[in-house]
């Protein structure tokens, strides 16, 4: 069941938030790998626990992309 799970949620992430990007070619081995193992930060509203803003180590190859897959995924359908 757990691996169902994790497949249906890459599923997810890639469909919402990797088409039509430059990740858009990834699989799901290498969307672990590259991009879900960025080091970065969560930062969440005080009273509500709302995602406001993701920070995602700068230096890293592909973070300015994924910044932006991320924004996206976050804001919904």
């Amino acid at each position: 069941m757990l691996t169902d799970l994790a497949h249906n949620l890459l599923a997810d992430f890639y469909h919402k938030a990797l088409l039509d990007s430059p990740f858009e070619h990834y699989g799901p081995k290498r969307i672990v790998r590259d991009l879900l193992a960025m080091p970065g930060q969560l930062a969440f509203e005080h009273y509500s626990g709302k995602l406001v803003r993701v920070e995602l180590l700068s230096l890293k190859q592909f973070s300015g992309d994924l910044a932006i897959c991320l924004k996206r995924y976050c804001s919904g359908p």
